[in-house]
């Protein structure tokens, strides 16, 4: 049985697991930049840039973050604007499914690839609509109606 260290390989499998499943989206002709944890307070960030932003975040204490948001909208800073997939996901599927609970499988790391195939299989089940809703036009009908789910949908960077 070969164990993993929390830290740098921790670190890598992690990214491995997600650039892996997130591989379409360099064919739409998003870009892929990694932040690693000692460059930005311990968070680890994979950012795709394309149509829109999608940041997928582990902090410290390991829990995950997948946020999307809009490239530009009201000269609002991108903190106040990202979104969570859990909380797209649950918007665009009139309040039935809710993916939240997939987050936590991230604990180990024998789970990354597994875990990371089932987040990413649910952003492209949804991609069409999250791509038609991140235009500036469709923005403020995102906001509201994620507003109108009760969820969260904001966390500052």
């Amino acid at each position: 049985m070969r164990n993993i260290e929390r830290g740098t390989d921790d670190n890598r499998l992690f990214l491995i697991s997600f650039e892996r499943c997130m591989k379409p989206l360099k064919e739409m002709g998003f870009n892929f930049t990694y932040f690693p944890p000692e460059e930005n307070s311990d968070t680890l960030i994979l950012r795709y840039t394309g149509a829109f932003i999608i940041d997928i975040e582990r902090d410290e204490r390991l829990d995950v973050g997948f946020y999307c948001y809009p490239l530009h909208y009201d000269n609002k800073p991108h903190s106040m604007l990202r979104i969570g997939l859990n909380a797209l996901i649950f918007m665009l599927s009139n309040n039935k499914e809710n993916i939240s609970h997939l987050f936590t499988s991230f604990w180990d790391p024998w789970d990354y690839v597994k875990t990371a195939e089932l987040i990413s299989d649910k952003f492209f089940d949804y991609y069409c609509k999250i791509e038609w809703f991140m235009k500036d036009e469709n923005l403020d009908l995102l906001y509201r109606r994620i507003k109108e789910t009760g969820m969260e949908f904001s966390r500052s960077i």
